[in-house]
């Protein structure tokens, strides 16, 4: 083998090894930004789901010393009790369609999106 076609040799196995390096840093960036919203998104849920928690805790108060006018007070605390026994069977029976569906969809969306900002991404129809 001649010189010159060791030369394009050598700079055709650096060019693969820089592009094999592109792809691992894109891999490793795409990976931390979506590992990034999923992190925020659990946070921002979390803090919902315990002021959500919160407020019920208050509306059912204040819904029993409604009751509590109407019917005995421990009747009250039944009804409001059974309310929420109906709420937790609602969500038992339709768990599918209220929680699995988007948790799959929000993280289908995340893990499978097309990335915005790939370069074999053609923005342009033909």
């Amino acid at each position: 083998m001649d010189d010159n076609s060791e030369n394009k040799k050598n700079a055709l196995f650096d060019q693969v090894r820089r592009l094999a390096k592109l792809y691992v840093e894109n891999a490793r960036l795409t990976s931390a930004e979506k590992l990034t919203i999923l992190l925020s998104t659990l946070a921002v849920v979390s803090i919902g789901m315990v002021l959500a928690f919160i407020a019920f805790i208050f509306i059912a108060l204040g819904i029993t010393r409604i009751l509590e006018n109407m019917v005995a007070p421990h009747w009250a605390f039944f009804i409001v009790a059974g309310f929420f026994v109906l709420l937790i069977a609602v969500l038992v029976i339709f768990r599918t369609q209220l929680v699995v569906d988007p948790i799959a969809r929000f993280m289908s969306r995340l893990i499978l999106s097309p990335d915005k900002h790939n370069i074999n991404n053609n923005s342009n129809p033909q």
